[in-house]
């Protein structure tokens, strides 16, 4: 982990894109991946990351259900969760503490980039001071 860059959780089971999200991010933050809820609880507690990229569905758990236990873990976590998955993701109006937007699948690499600098940047800037 570059310690000069604040560290992003990217919890992503398919371990081909959660490889690519990370690569894509590394120049505006340290990237943390992690393919399951248990590696992602596991890693926020040794590295206290404040925010992530959460995919929805995962072998042993939700992105949402996550989101609640790493807050438990750091209060001040924030997360952005990505998904295919149905029921629809949670409306703008309705995001549960901690979410600060949700985006569906399949979405581009670039727009999914972008997103993570306009919801993340400012954030992770702020975390890391």
């Amino acid at each position: 982990m570059d310690a000069a860059l604040p560290i992003l959780l990217v919890v992503e089971d398919d371990r081909t894109l959660r490889r690519i999200l990370c690569e894509s991010l590394s120049p505006v933050c340290d990237p943390l991946g992690a393919g399951t809820c248990a590696a992602a609880r596991a890693a926020v507690k040794k590295s206290r990351a404040k925010f992530g990229l959460l995919d929805y569905n995962l072998p042993d758990g939700t992105g949402l259900r996550l989101l609640e236990d790493l807050r438990g873990i750091v209060p001040e976590f924030r997360a952005m969760l990505l998904s295919g998955a149905e029921p629809p993701l949670p409306r703008a109006g309705t995001l549960p503490p901690g979410l600060v937007a949700a985006l569906g699948k399949p979405i581009g690499l670039q727009p999914l980039l972008a997103a993570v600098r306009r919801r993340c940047c400012c954030f992770l800037v702020w975390a890391s001071a």
